[in-house]
């Protein structure tokens, strides 16, 4: 070949790349090994950290547990699936609202920046588990000049505890899981459309009470155990370990129902799926299939997965429905009729569990003892049950002072209650159980929240 032709060639090959990355910029990143600012932010809390003010410094430090995010090949496929998602999300909302030809869009592409994954690096300043959050946060950067700016972003954000951080540093798998699995947490905005994920309020309420987290085997709710499978599918899926079973509980059999509630059975049903090799040679292609049916359907449930996924790939059905026969021994089949009297069974059963959970935890504030107390006393009805703190625990307990003007509230704060009192108090727990239960039934979480701080002011100022 001559000169002047090798010229010629390596001319178009360079105006082939350009114009390759211009339209699917992705594919030029893939080939880098560690991940951009531009992809991920790594930040450290500032002052009080996650659990108060949300407020962190930006982190641009080569530290150790810095460079473990930015290159561990696990992190940087799952960050760049998650900005893949966002931008095909943005590209079908320009297709579907505007007339744009493919010019057009690409022009607009060519400005397009999706959100990279904000990740905070809680080195045992705050004491805490690992968790995402949806909540709007600030980041404090200096710049090259030493000014200090801040800027407000809302966006999904992955909190790392010390217990994390040290697994990370150790090698230790199970640190690498719980970031993949958090992260999945994270990839449900561009899945779902939502900021908030798609949890109950009867779990988040029960959460709130029982402060006993959730773990693979728990049965939770359908909503709940779809939402956690999916992040337990996701740790296990980009970092290759295996998922155990979860059909057994007290030493028996679970029921239909409750293994349609555990989150570890969603997430070893979801992984099957997708690294099955009859229907998935290829398990990024499966990834993709699964994620695809999640995107265009918002399934909330297992079961609504499953008939969603079989409606996009119908030739799947029969490999599916045995995947879901052998991991539940044929106790759970596919409800491909289930429709609004199911939902409503389901979501009634959620309410009976929650209301005998309130019911329970109110009655342990209320006992006997304290009632038989404050009789013989004469002067109330005893002390204020101490609980573990609610404040902060979930997003449905917002107004701490609703109840402050209750005469009656006023009383049993002050220690002035008398046995006429304790009547009233009876009378109006009774009431305030019977509105909150009507309050649940209608999902009316304004409401819900005023009747619970309510009964929590009855029993006494817990803050």
């Amino acid at each position: 070949m001559s000169l002047k032709n090798k010229f010629f060639s390596a001319v178009l090959i360079i105006a082939f790349v350009a114009a390759f990355t211009s339209v699917f910029p992705a594919a030029a990143l893939s080939s880098q090994s560690s991940l951009s600012d531009s992809e991920m932010i790594i930040m450290r809390p500032h002052k009080t950290g996650p659990a108060d003010t949300l407020v962190y410094m930006k982190d641009d430090s080569d530290s150790q547990i810095s460079k473990i995010l930015r290159e561990n090949p696990e992190f940087v496929k799952q960050v760049r699936l998650y900005q893949k998602y966002q931008k095909d999300k943005f590209i079908k909302g320009l297709k579907s609202n505007f007339s744009l030809n493919d010019s057009q869009i690409n022009k607009i592409l060519a400005g397009y920046k999706p959100d990279p994954v904000y990740m905070v690096v809680n080195e045992g300043l705050v004491k805490s588990v690992s968790f995402a959050t949806n909540k709007p946060f600030g980041i404090l950067e200096t710049g090259a000049n030493g000014k200090t700016s801040l800027s407000i972003k809302a966006a999904p954000l992955v909190t790392l505890s010390a217990a994390t951080i040290n697994e990370l540093k150790t090698g230790d798998r199970w640190g690498y899981e719980t970031v993949c699995h958090e992260i999945g947490h994270v990839m449900m905005y561009p899945t779902h459309g939502l900021l908030a994920y798609p949890q109950d309020i009867t779990e988040n309420i029960i959460e709130a009470i029982k402060k006993e987290g959730h773990w693979k085997n728990k049965v939770t709710t359908p909503v709940f155990a779809m939402l956690e499978g999916w992040a337990e599918f996701n740790g296990a899926f980009f970092t290759g370990r295996s998922i155990g079973d979860y059909t057994k509980i007290d030493g028996r059999l679970k029921t239909e129902d409750e293994m349609l509630r555990t989150e570890g059975l969603t997430a070893k049903i979801m992984l099957d799926i997708c690294l099955n090799p009859d229907i998935n040679p290829d398990k990024d292609g499966g990834y993709e299939k699964i994620t695809n049916t999640m995107m265009t359907h918002k399934s909330r449930t297992l079961n609504s997965f499953l008939k969603d996924y079989i409606k996009d790939y119908p030739q799947d059905r029969d490999a599916v429905e045995k995947i879901v026969k052998d991991n539940t021994g044929g106790v759970v089949k596919i409800d491909y009729n289930y429709g609004l009297k199911d939902w409503w069974a389901d979501k009634s059963q959620d309410l009976k569990k929650t209301f005998i959970v309130i019911k329970d935890w109110v009655s342990g504030l209320f006992g006997k003892k304290n009632l038989t107390a404050g009789k013989t006393s004469g002067s109330g009805i005893g002390p204020a049950v101490s609980t573990a703190p609610l404040k902060n625990s979930s997003a449905l307990f917002v107004n701490q002072s609703s109840a402050a003007s209750d005469p009656l509230v006023s009383n049993v704060e002050s220690g002035n209650a008398n046995t006429a009192d304790t009547i009233d108090i009876n009378k109006t727990r009774k009431s305030l159980y019977d509105k909150y239960k009507k309050a649940l039934e209608t999902n009316d979480k304004m409401l819900a929240n005023e009747i619970f701080e309510k009964i929590i002011k009855l029993n006494g100022n817990l803050k």
